[in-house]
């Protein structure tokens, strides 16, 4: 039953009345249990730090070794499961660490027992991958500015916003003076790095598995309807991402459905070398889990649009990235 302009829908009949998106939501909250807030991982203090750079030498240098023993010829499927069993192990889950025999346990053992971070030094070697991705966003933000649209001044506004937000973030961690809280788990940062490393598809965990206490207090309320949402991160090309209207190739999410395919649950995916550059796209995707699962917008606001540039929701997503790059910067 979905409250639509102080209507209540809560027939079948009813529901064929909504737009396909809007339709996929009423069957979402038509049917899931009433959630309870799940406990958010510890986190360790006392663990030393450990770059993202270093981190990725670490998983590659372990995965090459998993190859070479294997001697597969199909790596997005060994991918796949080296990530997934690699991802239990620095993780402490019970896994079988066959898979990345013992030399790559010995290897990824350093991945386990720190803490995985992004810093300083991973912003100067990420430095020519980031100011291309950004050199691309400002031609786009041009060219839609150039069009004067007016029912699209809003988005532009946000996307510009969410531009200034990044470079005054940048700029703020290479003076090594930012002390930022730390939005994500380690389980997701560590899970992104094994994702890109292997070319995988790698399930995470649920969103709330993803994020840190400080960006759940920021969600409040709205966290234990969101929160189990699927969170995958990616190392290659999936037919997931760009296959629909509104759905980039680098990020995505899914209500209820991934084409034919009926889902457990809402599902993110994330394309990790992205996401590692750029932490935006991580606000910007569990905003839109927010809006569609808390239902803290108006169903109005989640008619689909000609231009995806016209829907309040994507403005709004767009807008929480320079809100939440603004508090916890791009050192995650």
């Amino acid at each position: 039953m979905v409250k639509v302009d102080n209507a209540l829908f809560f027939s079948e009949e009813g529901a064929k009345e909504l737009p396909e998106r809007l339709r996929r939501l009423f069957v979402y909250h038509a049917t899931k249990p009433h959630p309870v807030r799940n406990a958010l991982a510890s986190y360790d203090h006392g663990r030393q730090e450990l770059s993202i750079h270093g981190a990725e030498a670490i998983a590659e240098k372990a995965f090459r070794n998993a190859i070479k023993t294997a001697r597969t010829v199909d790596l997005s499927e060994f991918g796949d499961r080296w990530a997934r069993a690699a991802l239990g192990f620095v993780m402490g889950d019970a896994t079988d660490i066959t898979l990345l025999t013992q030399q790559g346990g010995d290897q990824m053992s350093l991945l386990r027992d720190r803490n995985v971070h992004r810093t300083k030094r991973d912003l100067i070697v990420q430095a020519r991958a980031m100011d291309e991705r950004l050199q691309r966003e400002e031609r786009t933000t041009s060219e839609l500015a150039e069009q004067q649209r007016e029912d699209e001044r809003i988005y532009i506004d946000a996307r510009r916003a969410s531009f200034t937000a990044f470079l005054g973030a940048r700029a703020r961690a290479l003076t090594g003076l930012a002390k930022n809280a730390k939005p994500f788990s380690q389980r997701f940062i560590k899970g992104l790095v094994l994702a890109k490393v292997a070319g995988a598809r790698l399930t995470i965990g649920s969103l709330s598995d993803s994020i840190g206490a400080a960006l759940a207090d920021r969600y409040g309320e709205a966290l234990a309807l969101m929160q189990n949402t699927e969170v995958v991160a990616t190392g290659r090309e999936v037919p997931e991402l760009g296959r629909q209207r509104g759905v980039s190739k680098v990020a995505g999410i899914y209500i209820n459905s991934v084409g034919e395919v009926v889902l457990a649950n809402p599902q993110v995916i994330l394309q990790a070398d992205v996401v590692i550059i750029d932490p935006r796209t991580v606000f910007h995707e569990f905003q839109h889990a927010r809006q569609h699962l808390a239902c803290e917008e108006s169903v109005l606001d989640m008619q689909p649009q000609e231009r995806y540039e016209t829907e309040v929701i994507e403005w709004k997503a767009k807008q929480a990235e320079a809100d939440y790059l603004k508090e916890f910067g791009v050192l995650y």
